[in-house]
């Protein structure tokens, strides 16, 4: 699993706290293709189970794996020249 980290500055009264998102890449072969949420909850499940994580989807954008709740990310990915699919933990 490819992990990204990003670091997000929260400015709260008189603190300052960092917060760490997880998020990675979902495997999408029609890169050609805008993935419908149908195609990313079918590429998402493949995921899971080929690293044999357990996945459930709370909503078209939402799937909870390994009792972590992610923000499915549907869209462009400049990486690639196409679409893809990224989870975001929220």
């Amino acid at each position: 699993m490819r992990f990204r980290v990003l670091k997000r500055a929260a400015q709260f009264k008189e603190r300052k706290c960092f917060y760490v998102h997880v998020t990675f890449d979902v495997p999408y072969e029609e890169i050609s293709e805008y993935p419908t949420p149908a195609k990313a909850m079918e590429a998402i499940s493949r995921y899971c189970e080929a690293s044999g994580e357990s996945c459930v989807f709370t909503g078209d954008d939402e799937v909870e794996i390994a009792g972590r709740k992610y923000e499915v990310c549907r869209g462009a990915n400049p990486l690639n020249l196409g679409y893809g699919i990224i989870c975001r933990e929220k």
